[in-house]
């Protein structure tokens, strides 16, 4: 009887041993969550997470575009002035930032189009037109149709848009649509590596972080008379409130 204890001592410690590792390799199979979000395609998205990864897709463009020319970003420093916030029309579609929507619109044509760079997430999600059968003109219209026609989005940055003069750079990222604090972000510096850095952002990061922080959020329609832009289904949401009460 001791002896068969024992032996079932042994294969209970050798089974225990074999769902550790099972548990081990899954974990390691795993995609890192923000990659795995930016891969999924439309059917495997919630609307919420449809809305929220274009909205990542947005603000990313958008620092890169203004990483890449510094003439692009002194247009956009002066386009806020001493404000926090931008709406999506007015920096897009009413005329007052041109240099930028020609550097945002090549941005999006050359994700496209060209090569991707080191750290750089996939294709956007969700995008009706296939990436590998679509053009470039139908995606991208796709997108700016999103943005600007279906949803409506302001640009916001808590910090403004002071860059440090000696470690220039951006992090891009957008309101979790949750009641969430923190939320993945993409850190783009000026240099010429071509990389990105994924974080999380919130507001300990952003107290201490010395250079524009740009996100996106929604901002609700509160005519009864107009459906557009209602968001009834976040309610319990403030948007105002991630990243706020950070001093420029």
């Amino acid at each position: 009887m001791r002896q068969l204890n024992y032996f079932m001592l042994i294969v209970l410690l050798v089974c225990m041993g074999c769902q550790t590792n099972d548990e081990v390799l899954e974990e390691t199979m795993i995609k890192d969550p923000t990659e795995a979000l930016f891969d999924k395609g439309e059917d495997t998205l919630s609307e919420t997470e449809l809305l929220e990864a274009r909205m990542q897709w947005l603000t990313y463009f958008a620092a890169k575009a203004i990483m890449a020319d510094k003439d692009v970003r002194d247009e956009v420093k002066l386009l806020l002035s001493d404000q926090t916030t931008i709406s999506l029309e007015d920096l897009l579609e009413n005329g007052q930032a041109p240099l930028f929507v020609e550097a945002f619109n090549s941005v999006i044509n050359y994700h496209f189009t060209g090569v991707r760079e080191d750290g750089e997430p996939k294709t956007p999600p969700g995008v009706a037109v296939p990436t590998c059968c679509g053009s470039p003109e139908d995606l991208i219209a796709q997108l700016m149709s999103y943005w600007l026609d279906d949803h409506c989005i302001e640009i916001y940055l808590p910090k403004g848009m002071y860059f440090h003069p000696l470690d220039p750079a951006i992090v891009s990222t957008a309101h979790p649509l949750t009641d969430a604090d923190a939320n993945y972000a993409f850190m783009r510096k000026d240099d010429d590596d071509l990389t990105v850095d994924d974080l999380t952002v919130d507001e300990i990061f952003a107290l201490t972080y010395q250079n524009p922080i740009m996100s996106a959020r929604l901002v609700p329609n509160d005519n009864p008379m107009d459906p557009k832009c209602a968001y009834t289904e976040f309610d319990a949401i403030d948007f105002e409130e991630f990243l706020d009460g950070i001093d420029n």
